[in-house]
Order: structure tokens, then sequence, then C-alpha cells
């Protein structure tokens, strides 16, 4: 949407200025994916790759400065984060960061970027994969040597 604004009988030397502006409409959308536990390693949740609850996810658009939206992931590893839409204006595409919960480390990326968001689109796919990892807790009275 735009408007001209024409100035009045005030206007210097009877001039006539134009003014144009560009309103933007504002609105949410939605950004989901899944964390999922990814037993290959392959980065693809794959049958049998089952969700991980606990995962905190962000929505950034400032490199982390600030979060227009988070969540964590629920039992099924879905998350769902709302956020201010981008388009169509189209200036600063949106970036999801994800935080494994404790107890699991990223297979693959934590940072998923160039998303963006219409008024009321829900936007899908944005998928994070984890594993888990065991802490083993070892007494002894001498030296130890671990191989892999």
């Amino acid at each position: 949407m735009s408007s001209t604004v024409t100035p009045g009988p005030n206007t210097t030397n009877g001039s006539t200025t134009t003014l144009t502006t560009i309103l933007e409409q504002g609105g949410t959308g939605t950004i989901t994916g899944t964390v999922f536990l990814d037993i290959n390693k392959n980065s693809v949740k794959d049958a049998g790759e089952t969700g991980v609850a606990g995962a905190w996810v962000g929505a950034t658009k400032d490199g982390g400065a600030s979060f227009m939206g988070f969540g964590t992931s629920d039992a099924t590893g879905a998350y769902s984060i709302i956020v201010p839409n981008n388009m169509p204006a189209a200036i600063t595409p949106y970036t999801v960061t994800m935080i494994p919960p404790t107890g699991y480390y990223p297979v693959g990326t934590v940072v998923l970027s160039g998303i963006w968001v219409s008024i009321g689109q829900t936007v899908t796919g944005y998928n994070f994969s984890v594993i888990n990892f065991t802490s083993i807790s070892l007494t002894a009275d001498r030296v130890l040597a671990l191989g892999t």
C-alpha cells in the first residue's frame, strides 16, 4: 500500500511536494521442524529415528543478538515458533538455531538460515539431528590409558 501527501497552501514558493511511503502490513507466521535422534548420523530423519524432547530452538534475524521467537521440542521432537513475518519486504531472512538437550550433541548443523515467512504461512522441514552420549566415570589407583 502506498500513499501520497501533497502539502497545502503553506508551501513555500507555490511548489508541490509529493512524498511516497510504503506501509507494510504486520502479522505472524510459523516455523516448524523436528529434532530427532540420528542413529546412523546421516542428518536425515529415517524410519525408526525418534524425536528428542527438550531441545531449545529460536529464530533470529541479527545473528543471535535477539530472538524473534523460541520454544522447545516436545515429546515427539516437534517444535513450532511463531515469528513476525519478514515477507514481502524480503530484507532480512530468519536463522533458526538449536541447542541440544542435556545428554545429546548435534550430528549436523545447529543453524539453518535463509528462512522467509509470510503472514499466516507455516514453513516446515527445518529439522535438526542429534545423537546421545553416555558419560562414564573411572576410578583408578594408577594411571590408565584409554584407546578408541
